[in-house]
């Protein structure tokens, strides 16, 4: 008998400055869990958001400020992201970044 898999990687992001959308997911509902950030020294500090369709933050952070030589941010949460819908990624220098969490099948 096959078992569900019920976490999934939402984005992966190399070096990444600017705007991500996620999504829509037809037929699933997302949930966002984890968040992990990479910021290394050499590069400009980093503003991290994560916001839905309707502009509403449900991630920030700011990496880079205290001259350490790298820093890693983990978030840990849920956050739901109907069906049809996105959240997007944004960075305003070069971060690593990885979202993961669970699609599930809509009602």
């Amino acid at each position: 008998m096959a078992r569900p898999i019920y976490s999934s990687l939402l984005a992966s992001l190399h070096s990444f400055m600017g705007d991500y959308v996620v999504g829509p997911f037809p037929g699933y509902t997302a949930v966002v869990r984890d968040v992990d950030a990479f910021w290394s020294l050499g590069l400009a500090a980093a503003q991290l958001n994560l916001f839905d369709g309707n502009d509403a933050t449900f991630v920030y952070a700011y990496l880079g400020d205290g001259g350490i030589t790298s820093e890693l941010y983990s978030w840990r949460g849920r956050q739901v992201i109907p069906e049809g819908e996105t959240f997007t990624v944004h960075t305003d220098s070069a971060l690593d970044v990885r979202v993961s969490g669970y699609l599930l099948t809509s009602p």
